[in-house]
């Protein structure tokens, strides 16, 4: 039977037994995982007894782990990287959509359920948009110039202002509009360079 104080851990499929007695918390698990890995990769899932590690678990004690096993798989940043970044276009095609569906509701005069869904799009673009900044970070330089989308955030940027205004305004129809001949085009673009970012 497998001691408590101690946790078997694969690492790309190599098997250690660890002392994990003296640790509080995941993230010191993970500094001593540290020194198991190749320096040149990183972390990119943690498995426990063959399943995901939740937020909650991730930043509680680790007492709860102790007897357990560990799955780890590594990788390069770049590889970790060009992985992520094959969702991208998926992700734009999904914002698009909700920001299509809440500029037909306001068409339909749909006040009050157009903004909720809008405030939904924009808040998920956001998000997309500090997700990609973090992995492109982790990129190397001839991947990240295949994704270069400056320009077209910067569109989107003073688009949602305008929106904003017209928000302010209570002008539906200028927003409706707004969505349909300038923030739906910047989106499409947006889906576009990034699948054609892929093929480069």
């Amino acid at each position: 039977m497998q001691n408590q104080s101690e946790a078997i851990v694969r690492i790309d499929g190599h098997e250690y037994s660890m002392n994990v007695s003296g640790i509080e918390r995941f993230e010191d698990f993970l500094e001593i995982l540290k020194g198991f890995i190749d320096p040149d990769n990183m972390i990119v899932e943690i498995l426990y007894n063959g399943n995901q590690i939740s937020d909650v678990e991730w930043n509680g004690p680790f007492a709860k782990f102790h007897g357990g096993s560990f799955d780890v798989k590594t990788d390069t940043p770049e590889n970790f990287a060009r992985s992520r970044l094959k969702e991208s276009p998926y992700i734009v095609s999904a914002i698009l959509k909700i920001i299509r569906e809440s500029r037909l509701l306001f068409a339909e005069g749909k006040v009050m359920e157009a903004n909720q869904l809008m405030i939904t799009g924009v808040n998920a673009l956001k998000e997309f948009f500090c997700w990609f900044g973090t992995v492109t970070q982790l990129a190397g330089s001839d991947l990240n110039n295949k994704y270069q989308i400056n320009d077209i955030v910067e569109k989107l940027v003073k688009e949602c202002e305008k929106v904003a205004q017209a928000q302010l305004y209570q002008s539906w129809w200028g927003i409706s509009e707004t969505l349909k001949l300038n923030v739906e085009p910047l989106l499409d673009e947006l889906e576009t360079r990034l699948r054609l970012g892929q093929q480069k």
